[in-house]
């Protein structure tokens, strides 16, 4: 989920920045990434000091795990955060991913 928050916090940010879609932006010139790293490190910096965070390891398994995720018609990214969720019996997560909202057993939370 970290990585997915650093994505969406690059993509948001070029967004802002640019009068362009964000992947064409990238694309085009990649070197613009570069400009983001701080800011996202930043970021990764608050996550890792909150005191409710664990940080999970990602075994083979969930991958296995993950396929049969996809069922929800999810994309292997969130199939693959499905399935660790259910691995550690967490159902809560935050995300503007509304594609989340086809899996009855999780709660999203939009940010």
């Amino acid at each position: 989920m970290i990585e997915e928050v650093a994505y969406i916090l690059l993509i948001r940010s070029i967004a802002d920045d640019f009068n362009n879609h964000p992947i064409k932006v990238i694309r085009d010139n990649p070197e613009v990434v570069r400009k983001y790293t701080d800011k996202l490190h930043k970021a990764i910096t608050i996550i890792f000091s909150m005191g409710n965070l664990s940080v999970l390891d990602t075994p083979a398994e969930l991958f296995f795990s993950m396929v049969e995720k996809m069922q929800h018609g999810l994309l292997t990214r969130d199939a693959l955060y499905l399935a660790v969720m259910d691995q550690n019996n967490i159902q809560n997560i935050a995300s503007f991913d509304s594609d989340f909202d086809r899996v009855d057993q999780i709660m999203r939370w939009g940010i």
